[in-house]
């Protein structure tokens, strides 16, 4: 997912764990905890494919963000004591805003390594766009309006003190009965207006999280819509690949891979069609030997490329990243054809 919903999706798990305690602490140290996991793009790696592969590998990984919210933990409690923050709420606090990065990003369709080191292809549930303001909207509102209105840390009990010494001093005074209604009062304004910013961040997240469900649930109705006219049209399937269009849950593409052959599907929720493009061919017979750069594509994608020779060169498309009708995301060169044999050059995005 983009940026900003792993930034408010952080801040807002925080929130919910640890703002009692920390106050805007919480959000603050729950989106920058959310957008660590990403700062693996910043590394360097050999080529484009190695770039585009290894993003989301270790720093993505369940095995390495348990062990550094572990670390990120103790950090932290070198600021705030136990008397604030206990240890168990903290260190949920910690992991929950690191582990629950991956796990969104493994709804969307790019693939994202949980379990390295382990084999196995990254794990793309594709059920979401990777920019899905409707998503993103509820966390952030959520975010933003317990930011404004939630208080500061320690002010409920900070204010609870003030008040007792308050009511001390009012108690020798004549007028103290009504002085301390109207601290009562103010003191009871306050708390609520901080319950209610509270509220409104555990919606948001509620919210979120049904927008989430509802995307796995749609997909789900999608592949077996699919495969009903797949099946009644006496096409074949060897797999299917379904993901948004668009950033909503009502468009719909699904890729059929069909004995070398490919097919697209489009699909909308709302007016309930389904419309199948004509057979393609994924150019499997291009190329007969292996290119690192192509095995790489290939496991990344869980197979899900069409090869293409364009002008001698060897062009590899990844059929799972597509915006409607602008086209694919990821497009690379790996070969020319020099004297009618394929030649390796230093792969590049198109």
């Amino acid at each position: 997912m983009d940026s900003l919903s792993q930034l408010v999706l952080g801040g807002s798990i925080a929130a919910a764990i640890g703002h009692k305690q920390l106050g805007r602490s919480a959000l603050v140290i729950g989106g920058v905890l959310a957008t660590l996991p990403d700062l693996d793009v910043f590394l360097p790696t050999k080529d484009v494919i190695s770039s585009f592969t290894e993003h989301r590998s270790f720093s993505h990984s369940l095995f390495v963000l348990f062990p550094f919210s572990l670390v990120c933990f103790l950090l932290l409690r070198l600021k705030f004591k136990t008397e604030v923050i206990s240890n168990q709420r903290l260190f949920w606090l910690c992991s929950l805003a690191l582990i629950t990065h991956p796990m969104l990003d493994s709804f969307t369709s790019y693939g994202t390594q949980l379990f390295w080191p382990l084999a196995g292809h990254p794990i793309s549930i594709a059920s979401i766009f990777a920019v899905d303001p409707l998503y993103t909207l509820p966390l952030l509102i959520g975010c933003v309006y317990l930011w404004r209105h939630g208080g500061v840390r320690g002010q409920e009990s900070g204010t609870n003190k003030s008040r007792a010494s308050d009511n001390v001093f009012r108690s020798n005074t004549a007028s103290s009965h009504t002085a301390n209604k109207s601290i009562n009062i103010h003191y009871k304004i306050e708390s609520n207006k901080i319950d209610k910013a509270r509220r409104v961040n555990y919606i948001g997240l509620i919210l979120s999280s049904g927008y989430l469900l509802l995307g796995f649930v749609l997909q789900g109705m999608m592949q077996k819509k699919v495969e009903l006219v797949l099946l009644e049209q006496g096409i074949g399937v060897d797999k299917i690949f379904i993901s948004p269009l668009y950033p909503s849950l009502n468009w719909w593409g699904a890729i059929v891979f069909d004995n070398g052959v490919y097919y697209d599907v489009n699909l909308n929720v709302l007016t309930n069609t389904l419309a199948i493009s004509v057979k393609r061919d994924l150019g499997g017979d291009i190329i007969d030997f292996p290119i690192p750069a192509l095995t790489s594509l290939n496991w990344f994608t869980n197979g899900f490329i069409r090869l293409e020779n364009v002008n001698e060169q060897l062009i590899v498309t990844d059929l799972r990243m597509k915006t409607g009708g602008i086209g694919y995301a990821f497009k690379f060169v790996l070969a020319e054809k020099e004297n009618q044999k394929w030649e390796p050059i230093q792969p590049y995005q198109l």
